[in-house]
């Protein structure tokens, strides 16, 4: 039996990135190379790829672990 395992990221970190740098969800996404819906998905609490993962951590410069809720 497979099982989702659900991962929620921090949000605010990723609107305060956005604010701090003053750019819109459209330029995050194509500095990131983050698709619109990708970044919605993270958003929303949806399931996201490793992939997009790894983006976020890049262009948010934090390691893995901070990227997610405590």
């Amino acid at each position: 039996m497979k099982k989702d395992i659900k991962l929620n990221v921090d949000t605010e970190l990723i609107s305060e990135y956005m604010k701090s740098n003053n750019l819109t969800k459209k330029e995050f996404c194509r500095q990131s190379g983050i698709s619109i819906s990708a970044l919605a998905n993270v958003l929303k609490g949806n399931n996201f790829t490793s992939d997009t993962l790894r983006k976020l951590v890049k262009i948010l410069n934090v390691p893995y672990c901070r990227i997610f809720k405590q």
